[in-house]
């Protein structure tokens, strides 16, 4: 007998709204994640910090690709506030994965999104 994997809310940032609209289509099938809040551009740390508190998602899914820089930067508040991140990126770039697990991401998603990659990352 196979467990399923516990659904965890997330907070998505995702200023790549095609990224976003793969990850949303392909997250649907298998009801790993519940987006409960989705952010269509990079928040603020106040305003990341006000949504973390409105939502009290499980966990932020955060878009690693459209802008590098910005998305490391909201990653260091989200690890300094224990708030696990999936990193989300439309290519497997082994330089940007790396980057954002040694930032301290929890996991790391990338188009194309297959089943069962969601669901191991919410399992380990």
């Amino acid at each position: 007998m196979t467990t399923k994997p516990a659904e965890l809310t997330a907070l998505l940032v995702c200023p790549d709204r095609a990224l976003a609209q793969d990850f949303s289509t392909a997250i649907a099938d298998v009801k790993t994640f519940n987006v409960v809040t989705d952010l269509k551009e990079y928040p603020t740390p106040a305003m990341l910090e006000q949504r973390l508190k409105l939502s009290q998602p499980d966990a932020v899914v955060l878009d690693v690709a459209t802008d590098r820089e910005t998305a490391l930067f909201l990653l260091s508040h989200l690890v300094g506030a224990h708030v696990p991140v999936v990193g989300l990126h439309n290519a497997g770039d082994p330089e940007t994965i790396l980057q954002c697990l040694r930032a301290g991401a929890s996991e790391f998603l990338h188009a194309p999104f297959r089943t069962g990659e969601a669901e191991q990352a919410i399992m380990r």
